[in-house]
């Protein structure tokens, strides 16, 4: 079965989706149209669709994580000013932040959490490369009390992360790694 989720201009371009704890669906996407980061989760029978950032030509590249309570939390780039930021839906209402100003460099995003922690993961693609030889540093932000704590993980030959967050709090990353010419796994990532 196929569903319209939003038909309005142009929309859909980057997107992530997640399926709740509780079976609800939820898509992050960009609505290329108005340049803004969109959401819509569905019920059992509508999808509700709702604006998550405006400021500027912001929401590509979305990443989206749901955690045991149902909180959203997303990752996506501000390309207007070249911000990595990241949102949660605290108490039904969006809530956006700067991560960090990385300049104009290629961006992949991820956002892994267990709902105690949050990290966001970002390749920097610093130089050409290509797929074959991907030329980015790994940077993991993590979520503090009144900023994000910062820290590379991997310094060069990185692209395309995905990361999943086990309970225990520990992250397990796989990355296309340039220097051993295939992929690399990393169990616990966010570990200094």
């Amino acid at each position: 079965m196929t569903e319209n989720v939003d038909v309005a201009g142009d929309v859909g371009r980057d997107v992530t989706a997640a399926i709740g704890a509780d079976g609800t669906l939820h898509v992050a996407y960009y609505d290329a149209t108005n340049k803004d980061l969109k959401y819509a989760r569905k019920d059992d029978m509508f999808w509700h669709i709702m604006t998550v950032d405006t400021a500027g030509e912001v929401g590509t590249l979305p990443s989206m994580a749901i955690d045991p309570a149902g909180t959203v939390h997303l990752a996506y780039f501000k390309e207007s000013t070249d911000i990595v930021k990241y949102a949660s839906n605290i108490d039904g209402f969006f809530v956006s932040e700067d991560v960090e100003e990385v300049g104009e460099v290629d961006v992949d995003l991820t956002v892994v959490t267990n709902g105690e922690e949050v990290f966001v993961l970002y390749t920097l693609d610093l130089t050409e490369g290509t797929a074959r030889t991907p030329t980015g540093e790994l940077r993991l932000a993590e979520k503090g009390s009144r900023h994000w704590l910062i820290r590379s993980v991997f310094g060069e030959s990185i692209a395309a992360p995905a990361a999943l967050m086990d309970p225990n709090g520990d992250v397990h990353l796989a990355v296309r790694h340039a220097a051993v010419d295939g992929l690399s796994y990393l169990n616990g990532a966010c570990e200094e």
